[in-house]
């Protein structure tokens, strides 16, 4: 019975002493943590015709955000396989800005493309949080 007693005390003080504390780093020297950040970025682009292609981008937070800023690069594809700025389209960046969100929907159709040419978005979304910021970076399939 002793020894029944003793296994079971050592298997819980095990237990209890193989918890570990977890502490998150502040940046600048703040005295919380709290999180923060474009938790997801979703595409859905269609080329409706050789110039035209219609593009949704929908961009949840992980929380509500004092504001943010997402800028939207419209890319083509170079004979290199490099990406560069569609600078000949006129909507080749857009921005938008709000305050107090946790969700933001971007609707566009892009008029003018080049017939033949592969186009991609990049969207870089940067929210804050009073004093604090978080970027992400998010590209969408070719079309």
């Amino acid at each position: 019975m002793k020894r029944k007693l003793l296994i079971v005390v050592m298997a819980i003080a095990l237990t209890f002493s193989c918890c570990a504390a977890a502490f998150a780093a502040v940046p600048d020297g703040g005295d919380t943590a709290q999180p923060y950040n474009t938790s997801s970025m979703y595409f859905a682009i269609s080329r409706v015709s050789a110039t035209r292609a219609e593009a949704t981008i929908d961009i949840s937070f992980s929380r509500v955000v004092d504001r943010y800023s997402v800028v939207v690069y419209l890319q083509k594809l170079n004979s290199d396989g490099t990406w560069s700025l569609a600078t000949e389209n006129s909507d080749y960046v857009l921005y938008n800005n709000g305050l107090d969100a946790h969700y933001f929907a971007f609707d566009h159709v892009y008029k003018n493309l080049v017939r033949g040419t592969t186009y991609r978005l990049k969207c870089v979304s940067k929210d804050y949080i009073g004093d604090n910021s978080y970027t992400s970076t998010g590209y969408s399939y070719s079309f």
